[in-house]
């Protein structure tokens, strides 16, 4: 392979690598690592309120909850548990409306099994139903009453804005929950219910609005204790205790006894936090939101004092957790971006960067719905919800209407399976399948795939570049080096190419130009701007026979004009071929006389054969009555009989070679050839003369003009026929011979030998000339004839010595001669 070849390989090669890793980039951005699948229809809120998997049997399959809380004929709401997606498990009544935004799961008997805690509303009542799935469970009852609602409520319903309830196995059989009624109503406050007595026993209420509860060990005692966060809402006068006009975060010990009281700096904004551990000491993190967008972070010790504070401005707080690593995670949201900051257990930055999201999105941490490990988020950005990996890079999406707002998302946990997704809405509970996207798990395969794809095509383009090249390059060659006159015209009439015939064929006064008009050139040769000024007016081709004068030449030639059509018919240039025929006129002129001239010898050889009779006649007539003037007159009369004789031999000759005409080869057995031509001249075989052949059986089928060589053959032999003057020996011999230059090439080799007078050394050079003759009555041009003919064969004729013969005429011609 040439070394250049092998550098465009390795180029195209190179560009494919490219343009395949900018195409798996572009793949790896646009799509996604999951493909989100419905695997049921969406059920309107109207239908199921609510559709959610969790794992209460903990055997590592999640169970599906449905929730129907529209009024049914018996006057009962329903919750359904199915087994891993499948089998019904049980069906519980509820006697009121169900708080679905309030489902809580802890295991309250200790038995590995989480109970359901549902809450369900009456008009002015709280409802509390422990549902447990385990049939040997003694700790499950239903509509258990646990408070009433504010005589004061003007609503139909209670208006319960935001539960919570925690529970722990260090504290048994305590429920802890928080309530806040909405529109400035009590009851608001902390309780802590016992699920033995089925009744509150402690209880702690205040005006502030509670949004956040936790119970953690933070003062190391060995007890964990309740930690609440609130949020202001503006709802009662800032001179109440613990008014909501504040954010306040409070430690309480398990009687809800305050330990520690944070009030937020100003009016509104919120109070959030996360509680840790601090080289095993345990840790409170609060963050306290401004209404201005400002945000503060405290850290409260085991002691209950504060350790250390960070304010930062311009920001409010998202989403916060704590890493593997114990550090401090908060997703801050600014006016205008969007960022995530790492700090250590002092409040130190470790690390921030900007995240390249929507500024009017929301991102919330869920569960790890991959199974990688990880913590996932999600994104909801108009009507798109965009779940996102651990470094908050996109990883599916799922559509949703204009108008839906996102309740929860939940995960449905499988077995050798892909995880489910349970989706509600305020409109639809959606149940999705999460599978892994082929085009991403396939992506490096694709990658070698897509290298291979861009080398075909690169080497396919590199192909139609080179033929297009090709063709440029044959089109500049035709109009550079044609035989032809050949000039490109542009669609404004101007010369823009021609080749250096045009000035040889036309004979033009002036030098031909680029850019000049073809009028202003070509103003000497009107019969080939007419020509052009038609086409150009038809805008169609145009092919005409034209002939002109000059003082030195006479031209005949055909011009042809053919319009180059652009887009919409539009004509952007015109190619001009002036084809310059007058050799080959001439040659067919001179052609025509040689046919009406062989037609006047045929005419003059007749009459002259009827003189040389009548020579004859007067002689002999002369002979018998006047012998003396007979013999007077036989020197003149032999010398005019000579000369007709010569006169018809002329004519022979000359009809032969008229007939070479152009030949026209044809398949044909050489012996049955020269068999036909030996039998013409049997006649002169006798006893002194002897016709000898010897033809090779082995020589194919040869492609040669039986006329002219059956021609050829019969000036050699009538010259070998003559040479023994009626007395001797002739030998015709054919051979299949190869050419060693070309292995493929044969050659049939033809020997006519004679035993007559032979040929004179300083002679031998001249045989081939005209006019050159042996005989006194030749006319000199039977070999000149006899050599056209094996040249027109691509053949060649000599004489060489050959053993018993005075004279070897050697003609060797290829079977199938090369054309060209």
């Amino acid at each position: 392979m040439p070394t250049s070849l092998k550098r465009i390989l390795l180029f195209i090669f190179v560009q494919a690598i490219i343009f395949a890793i900018i195409t798996t980039l572009i793949i790896s951005k646009n799509v996604f690592k999951y493909s989100i699948t419905s695997i049921e229809d969406p059920v309107p809120v109207s239908n199921i309120t609510k559709i959610f998997f969790h794992d209460l049997d903990k055997d590592g399959e999640s169970e599906r909850i449905k929730i129907y809380n529209t009024r049914k004929a018996d006057d009962t709401f329903h919750i359904n548990i199915y087994k891993n997606n499948k089998g019904l498990i049980n069906q519980w009544n509820i006697k009121d409306s169900i708080l679905v935004s309030f489902i809580a799961f802890a295991d309250l008997d200790r038995d590995n099994c989480e109970e359901v805690v549902v809450w369900s509303q009456g008009r002015d009542s709280l409802y509390l139903s422990i549902i447990n799935i385990n049939q040997f469970s003694n700790l499950s009852f239903k509509d258990k009453f646990v408070l009433k609602g504010s005589d004061l409520n003007r609503h139909k319903t209670w208006d319960i804005e935001n539960l919570d309830v925690k529970y722990s196995e260090n504290i048994p059989g305590m429920l802890y929950f928080f309530l806040r009624s909405g529109y400035s109503r009590y009851p608001r406050g902390v309780y802590r219910f016992d699920l033995t007595k089925g009744k509150i026993i402690n209880k702690f209420e205040s005006p502030a609005s509670f949004t956040q509860l936790a119970l953690f060990d933070i003062n190391n005692d060995h007890k964990e204790e309740i930690i609440l966060g609130s949020t202001a809402t503006d709802n009662f006068p800032d001179s109440v205790a613990f008014s909501d006009v504040y954010s306040w975060i409070f430690v309480m010990d398990q009687k809800l006894d305050k330990l520690f009281v944070q009030k937020s700096i100003n009016r509104y904004g919120g109070s959030w936090f996360i509680t840790a551990f601090d080289e095993t000491m345990p840790v409170l993190y609060g963050l306290n939101i401004y209404k201005e967008r400002n945000l503060k972070i405290i850290k409260v010790d085991h002691s209950l004092e504060i350790k250390d504070s960070l304010f930062i401005k311009g920001y409010v707080a998202g989403d916060y957790w704590l890493d593997d690593s114990n550090h401090f995670n908060v997703f801050l949201k600014g006016w205008d971006k969007r960022s995530l900051v790492k700090f250590d257990p002092a409040l130190n930055i470790v690390d921030a960067k900007e995240l390249e999201i929507p500024v009017d999105t929301e991102i919330r941490s869920i569960d790890d719905i991959d199974n990688d490990g990880l913590k996932n988020y999600y994104l909801r950005t108009m009507s798109t919800l965009f779940l996102l990996d651990e470094n908050f890079d996109k990883i599916a999406e799922i559509k949703l209407g204009e108008d839906e707002r996102l309740d929860d998302i939940s995960i449905l946990r499988q077995k050798r399976k892909n995880n489910i997704l349970g989706i509600n809405t305020t409109k639809y509970s959606y149940v999705f399948n999460l599978n892994p996207s082929w085009i991403y798990k396939w992506k490096w395969p694709l990658f070698i795939l897509e290298i291979l794809i861009f080398y075909g095509l690169f080497f396919v383009l590199h192909i139609l570049i080179n033929k297009i090249r090709i063709y440029i390059s044959y089109f500049i060659f035709s109009i550079t080096e044609s035989d032809n006159a050949v000039i490109l015209i542009n669609h404004k009439q101007n010369i823009i190419a021609f080749n250096s015939r045009v000035e040889d064929i036309l004979g033009l006064a002036n030098a031909v130009k680029r850019q000049q008009n073809y009028q202003k050139t070509l103003q000497n040769r009107n019969e080939i701007v007419a020509v052009i000024d038609e086409s150009i007016n038809k805008k169609a081709p145009v092919k005409k026979e034209i002939s002109y004068d000059t003082f030195n030449k006479n031209f005949i030639g055909t011009v042809k004009v053919s319009p180059f059509k652009s887009y919409f018919n539009f004509i952007n240039a015109y190619l001009v071929e002036i084809q310059d025929n007058t050799d080959q006129i001439l040659n067919e002129r001179q052609m025509n006389w040689q046919r009406n001239l062989r037609r006047m010898i045929h005419d003059i050889k007749n009459p002259l054969a009827g003189v040389q009779f009548k020579l004859q006649s007067i002689y002999l007539k002369m002979s018998d009555k006047d012998p003396e003037l007979a013999a007077e007159l036989e020197g003149e009369i032999e010398i005019a009989n000579s000369e007709i004789k010569r006169i018809r031999n002329i004519s022979k000759d000359f009809l032969k070679f008229s007939n070479l005409e152009a030949i026209q080869p044809r398949f044909l057995k050489l012996d049955e050839l020269i068999i036909r031509c030996i039998n013409h001249f049997r006649a002169y075989q006798n006893n002194n003369l002897k016709i000898q052949n010897i033809i090779d059986d082995k020589i194919p089928e040869v492609f040669w003009d039986a006329r002219q060589i059956e021609l050829l053959l019969h000036i050699v032999i009538e010259n070998a026929i003559d040479a023994v003057k009626g007395s001797g020996q002739l030998l015709l011999k054919t051979e299949l011979v190869q050419n060693l230059n070309i292995i493929e090439e044969e050659f049939v080799k033809i020997m006519i030998a004679d035993t007559g007078c032979g040929i004179e050394e300083e002679d031998i050079n001249k045989i081939f000339q005209p006019n050159f003759s042996l005989k006194p009555e030749g006319s000199g041009m039977g070999l000149v004839f006899a050599k056209q003919i094996v040249q027109q064969h691509k053949g060649s004729i000599w004489l060489e010595k050959f053993e018993g013969f005075s004279t070897a005429f050697i003609i060797s011609i290829p079977a199938i001669p090369k054309t060209g």
